[in-house]
């Protein structure tokens, strides 16, 4: 040992200690000497410490895996272990010097009395994943973050005001002024609580033409959309965007609170989704169109910046998608099709989970005696419409320029049954893909009849069962010794992560009969099914979280262009290595169970 040391308390999660809790852990700390291949700690052994490398390399092994014991993560300076020996009481795992290690020893003690005296550094042993995460949040958005996490609370909603159905437009336009709001609410006993805006009053009066003495009643909007006070602000933006809105409900327990508009929402940050949302409901052509779309990867990397949540950023993104392929359909389909048509898109892009685009996927459902020469000039028209407006064509030529992916729903069920019939690596994929299937544009009620062959048809054992083994053939990035994988392009997170806990819940939703697109979405009725275990499930959604963010950080900061999908390890931070690592793990723990839940061989 040696007299005095001086241990980096820097860095995560050291710096959540104050400079009181800073001290005392320098004076408790010492650097203690491994040999190559020594224990430092045993499992289920009682923990006298807590050990950060200080140079050397440790390897810890879980000695309860299936087949024995088995090597899981590889640390390296810089990397703490023992925590939750010392705060539970004895050791999960083993821990084994790689070569010759220095590592500075936290006696438990005074570890312990760490935890306790400071409540955030407490919080990153006892929260796993998702404080880290917020720390990683925190210490890289110190400022421009907090915009995004206010909530609907921290704003000043305006209060409700209230009409009865049979007032006259007058007299409403009247309390407008008088009240100083921009809209009302009408009480209707029968059709419920409705909302009327300074524009529909004008637009009655000026464009309609309507008497002032009318009744306000048939100027309601209904059904009222609402955000509870407490919701973050973000999804406000994300409801008014995606159901083409400028004002919502506030409601606290259920009851309404007041409204809130789009202005009040941009009063606390600038958001150019709102002036896309305007620049497409003034696009007369495909080249207006594109022009907005070409606003959304500044969007996204503007909200990325400032720290928003993946799954908000990708809600609005899916949102605007929605609309820009909604009025493409509009503009390139001929009138008298447009109600005999329906829009799908599928894979990502159908779970929401789509940021920067990446390629079409989308397929048509037609009425059945629409004419197929009629049909294949909108579909190409469309089809080249949307790669102009940034999604390029799909590598796999799934999208509606191809024959194969459009058609009546006669059609479609022939198809569905064929590739269960021959359930090759193909078929299963493109049951997968349709699996996701959202209607964007023109009649969602023609895709039912399709949606509903397909849940019957993979609700059978053996589809489940082949289409689990895609979740599970691609190994996780991780060494028999815990390290990252990774090749001179770097780490594939598509193909190693983000695949197998998206097929796996996909999978998973359809034995449950779980009608959810969106991965979290699936994850969380999974765990209020009891299919997956609260903990699991939170595990999971961060851990798709996490790689996501990681494929994006990557791809905005244009690395690794050719192949977008992989992120180079090595340079991310070690917070974030760490977070990856974890990530992983619980990727091959959800393998082993879609094995186990499919009786799947290993």
């Amino acid at each position: 040992m040696l007299d005095q040391v001086d241990i980096d308390t820097s860095q995560p999660p050291f710096d959540l200690l104050d400079e009181e809790g800073k001290a005392q852990l320098r004076a408790a700390v010492d650097l203690i000497y491994f040999a190559q291949d020594s224990t430092i700690l045993s499992a289920d052994a009682q923990a006298d410490a807590a050990f950060v490398i200080a140079k050397g390399m440790v390897q810890a092994y879980d000695t309860r895996a299936s087949g024995g014991e088995r090597a899981f993560a590889d640390l390296g300076p810089g990397d703490l272990f023992g925590s939750h020996a010392v705060l539970s009481g004895r050791a999960r795992h083993s821990y084994r010097a790689a070569e010759e290690c220095l590592c500075y020893s936290i006696p438990a003690s005074v570890f312990r009395q760490l935890t306790a005296d400071h409540p955030r550094f407490g919080a990153w042993f006892l929260e796993g994943m998702a404080i880290k995460r917020r720390h990683r949040q925190s210490s890289r958005y110190p400022t421009s973050g907090r915009a995004l996490l206010a909530r609907i609370s921290d704003t000043q909603p305006a209060p409700p005001v209230r009409v009865r159905p049979q007032t006259a437009i007058a007299d409403a336009t009247r309390k407008l002024k008088q009240q100083k709001v921009e809209c009302l609410i009408v009480d209707d006993p029968q059709l419920g609580p409705g909302i009327v805006t300074r524009t529909d009053l004008l637009e009655a009066l000026a464009l309609d033409f309507q008497s002032p003495t009318a009744p306000v009643a048939p100027l309601a909007s209904r059904p009222l959309l609402s955000v509870d006070r407490n919701a973050q602000l973000f999804e406000a933006l994300v409801l008014m965007t995606e159901h083409q809105i400028e004002r919502v409900a506030v409601t606290d327990a259920g009851q309404l609170l007041g409204t809130l508009g789009m202005a009040e929402v941009l009063a606390h940050y600038s958001s150019t989704s709102h002036l896309i949302a305007l620049e497409l409901d003034r696009a007369h052509n495909v080249l207006q169109v594109a022009d907005a779309a070409k606003r959304l990867p500044e969007l996204i990397g503007n909200l990325y910046s400032q720290g928003a949540k993946m799954r908000f950023l990708m809600d609005l993104v899916s949102a605007l998608n929605g609309r820009i392929l909604d009025r493409l359909y509009r503009l390139c389909v001929p009138t008298e099709l447009q109600p005999r048509l329906c829009l799908l898109v599928l894979g990502s892009e159908g779970r929401s989970e789509q940021l920067l685009r990446t390629d079409q996927d989308n397929a048509l459902v037609a009425e059945p005696d629409v004419d197929e020469a009629a049909l294949t000039a909108a579909a190409e028209a469309l089809s080249a419409a949307i790669g102009q407006c940034g999604w390029p064509p799909c590598p796999g030529n799934v999208m509606i320029s191809n024959a194969d992916w459009r058609g009546d729903a006669a059609l479609w069920q022939s198809r569905i049954a064929r590739w269960l019939d021959q359930p090759d690596a193909q078929a299963m994929l493109n049951l997968a893909i349709l699996t996701d299937a959202r209607a964007v544009a023109g009649n969602a009620d023609l895709a039912e009849p399709v949606g509903a062959a397909l849940r019957s048809a993979l609700g059978q054992d053996l589809a489940l069962r082949s289409m689990a083994k895609q979740a599970v053939e691609f190994h996780t990035p991780l060494s028999w010794f815990g390290r990252i994988k990774h090749s001179a392009e770097g780490t594939d997170l598509k193909k190693g992560a983000i695949f197998p806990i998206v097929h796996g819940l996909r999978t998973l939703a359809l034995a449950e009969q779980i009608t959810q697109r969106n991965s979290f979405a699936r994850a969380d009725a999974l765990v209020e099914r009891g299919a997956l275990s609260k903990g699991f499930g939170r595990d999971l959604q961060q851990s798709l979280a996490l790689c996501m963010r990681l494929r994006l950080d990557t791809q905005l900061h244009g690395e690794n262009g050719d192949h977008p999908n992989h992120v180079q390890v090595d340079r991310l931070p070690r917070l974030d290595r760490e977070l990856l690592r974890d990530a992983l793990r619980v990727v091959g723990e959800f393998q082993d169970h879609l094995r186990q839940r499919f009786r799947l061989e290993h």
